[in-house]
């Protein structure tokens, strides 16, 4: 025998003798199942095809780590150890553990494979390789006073279509943002980043005698080529709207080549009412409700919902939307009477009751108990919407608010942006982007996301405060934050209430009291009462007189503060933001006992771990009124628990404000400080 065959025939024993063989056969067919599983599940769980190419190609990659493995190492009773050299002639070999090199090279397969899923999981929205579509507004061939019903036939083609899961379908309210543009097919394409439009007409043809008619005429356009890829003009009785649009709805799936599930096909053909004069004013309430969130606004689409349901009993999603409106109006504070709260029950439970599956009555529940603080019956009913409205970014932007308010903000960022990708020109969910980093006190991250909201939305007040507000907690200096203020100004938009507190805080932070008071007057309400904080003009009349010295006029404005907040107590006694008013008001009184109660209340009555968009507010003013009545170690203990969690007050407001001058040569203040720069 040569010298080469003696060679390769002690490779093939040594192969052998290293269990090399065993760990090839054994890797193949572990990856051999998993690909057979991949194949399986991966459709399942909707996943891009290019995820079933990247784990074959990552268990080949991994099969010679596995061979190498297996060839230089060994597993023993003692431990992992290097293969020792073949023994020479007479000498017995160390004894060795069947399975130990094929244990090697599963260990191999299974990093492969946990590698390879945590870039799955990294790549997060990315791996959505659904089709995409956006249904644009349906023009209008009627009276301007019809205008209602056509972007009520756009929303409900909309809401079918949203429901299908291997779609992606663009939110209502970026869409409606192209209502009458003259962008063309491909400027929107690439801007809503989609593959397809939706667009199309609606005449309604009301005559004197029998039923009036309706006209359709859809458009379905691939943004690559804006050629159709279907039209079809539908003429009925307006009876037959519903029928028109789950047609509509099916042929854009068909045309799409999407496969509809059962459950898809039924919400896809679901008659919501059989009353049309009902559906009518359903549609009305709908047009109220994307006006605005002003009491009036609100007030009129409860209306109009009281009318869907008089006209209908049974009409549920009439009833889902009326529970909707009264949870509205008290969670933005219009009225928060007990009595409201119970008609927002009423409604809800009545629309479950008729359709206990109706994802949105699942979907205005969750609002309802989030609003309440009640956040695991809120996530209860959100999970159960989710499975049938996979494209509803309400969705996804409650059930961040509710991780906030939980807070656990990683997982209210994650919410928010999935929101915000399937809703991306709706400011509000940048806005709510930028909200959660502020409380992360990530300044920059947040600054980037006000300003995608202010591009999207330039006319609208709060996001300028709300950019303010970040630079004050960024560096505590008032130039950019009285620059992002002024912007408001120069683009028309009204900064609404929160404008003047933010001005009187400015010159309060630059020890500028005659300005400070120069701002009050300009105020024309004697009370700033938004869904953070009540603060009465009169206390902070006091709180500058108070640094100014005039203890005369500052005890005054303390009992005038008094006055303000116990008169709006004897309606609202659960109210967190006026029991911790009426604390700071007993602090300025000296009622030190009173105050501390007060103080105390507000903070158990928003408790951070239900409440943490709220309840760093209700810490800071106790914080304030222990600070006041002279008790500085509890004062700085908050300021400290303050500063250990997310919220929107910084160490750098703290530095400026002279709301804490009592506590600068505090030692602990001093070192809270310094370990926050």
């Amino acid at each position: 025998m040569s010298d080469g065959d003696s060679r390769l025939r002690e490779f093939l024993l040594e192969l052998k003798r290293r269990r090399v063989y065993r760990v090839a056969v054994v890797y193949a067919l572990v990856a051999f199942v998993i690909w057979q599983a991949a194949e399986i599940a991966f459709p399942a769980l909707h996943l891009p095809e290019w995820t079933l190419t990247l784990v074959v190609v990552l268990t080949l990659v991994g099969f010679p780590i596995a061979l190498l493995l297996a060839w230089a190492f060994e597993i023993t009773p003692e431990g992992v150890e290097r293969t020792e050299p073949r023994a020479a002639e007479g000498v017995s070999p160390r004894p060795r553990r069947a399975l130990a090199p094929g244990l090697a090279g599963l260990a191999v397969l299974a990093l492969v494979v946990a590698a390879g899923w945590w870039m799955l999981r990294e790549r997060g929205e990315p791996l959505d390789e659904r089709k995409t579509l956006v249904v644009l507004p349906f023009e209008n061939l009627g009276t301007p006073e019809e205008e209602y019903f056509a972007d009520g036939v756009t929303e409900e083609i909309t809401s079918r279509l949203a429901r299908i899961s291997e779609l992606g379908v663009i939110g209502r309210t970026s869409a409606i943002q192209y209502k009458d543009t003259d962008k063309t097919i491909g400027q929107i394409g690439e801007e809503l980043g989609v593959d397809y439009l939706l667009e199309g007409t609606v005449r309604w043809e009301r005559t004197g005698e029998g039923e009036s008619r309706v006209r359709v005429t859809p458009q379905l356009i691939k943004v690559s080529d804006a050629t159709h890829v279907w039209t079809e003009p539908y003429e009925e009785a307006l009876s037959g709207i519903f029928r028109i649009q789950t047609d509509i709805a099916e042929r854009v799936a068909a045309a799409l080549e999407v496969t509809l599930l059962g459950a898809e096909r039924e919400a896809l053909e679901a008659r919501p009412t059989d009353n049309l004069e009902a559906y009518d004013y359903y549609l009305r309430g709908i047009d109220y409700h994307r006006r605005g969130f002003l009491e009036r606004e609100i007030q009129l689409a409860i209306q109009m919902f009281e009318r869907a349901v008089e006209l209908d009993s049974t009409f549920a999603l009439a009833h889902a939307w009326l529970g909707f409106e009264h949870t509205g109006m008290y969670h933005l504070f219009w009225d928060r009477s007990a009595e409201r709260l119970a008609e927002a029950r009423a409604a809800l439970d009545e629309a479950l009751r008729l359709d206990p599956d109706l994802p949105e009555a699942h979907l205005m529940f969750c609002f309802y108990h989030w609003t309440l603080l009640e956040h695991d019956r809120a996530l209860d009913h959100c999970a159960v919407a989710q499975r049938s409205l996979p494209n509803e970014s309400e969705l996804w932007r409650f059930m961040g608010l509710i991780k906030m308010w939980q807070g656990e903000f990683e997982e209210a960022l994650e919410y928010e942006r999935k929101a915000q990708n399937l809703d991306p020109r709706y400011a509000v969910l940048p806005m709510n982007v930028g909200g959660v980093l502020r409380w992360m006190r990530r300044y920059p991250e947040a600054e980037r996301s006000y300003e995608r909201a202010i591009a999207l939305l330039p006319d609208f007040g709060v996001l300028y405060v709300e950019l303010a507000c970040v630079y004050l907690a960024w560096d505590g200096t008032t130039e950019r934050a009285r620059a992002a203020l002024a912007r408001a100004s120069q683009a028309g938009a009204s900064p609404g209430w929160l404008g003047p507190l933010l001005q009187v805080q400015f010159e309060l932070f630059d020890r500028d009291y005659p300005g400070a008071l120069d701002q009050l007057a300009l105020w024309e309400r004697d009370f700033l009462d938004v869904i953070y904080v009540f603060v009465p003009r009169a206390r902070l009349y006091a709180q500058v007189y108070g640094l100014i010295g005039d203890r005369e006029r500052e005890r005054a404005y303390y009992d005038s503060a008094r006055v303000v907040v116990e008169a709006r107590m004897g309606e609202l006694q659960a109210d967190p933001r006026l029991h911790s008013a009426l604390g700071i008001a007993y602090a300025g009184l000296g009622r030190v006992e009173e105050a501390i109660r007060e103080g105390r209340i507000g903070v158990e009555l928003a408790p951070r771990d239900k409440d943490a968009a709220m309840g760093p507010y209700r810490i800071l003013e106790l914080a304030q009124i222990y600070t006041m009545v002279g008790e500085y170690d509890a004062a700085v203990e908050q300021l400290e628990y303050l500063l250990s969690v997310p919220g929107p007050h910084s160490a750098a407001m703290l530095r400026v404000d002279p709301t804490w001058d009592a506590l600068r040569d505090h030692p602990r203040f001093q070192s809270l400080l310094e370990g926050h720069r």
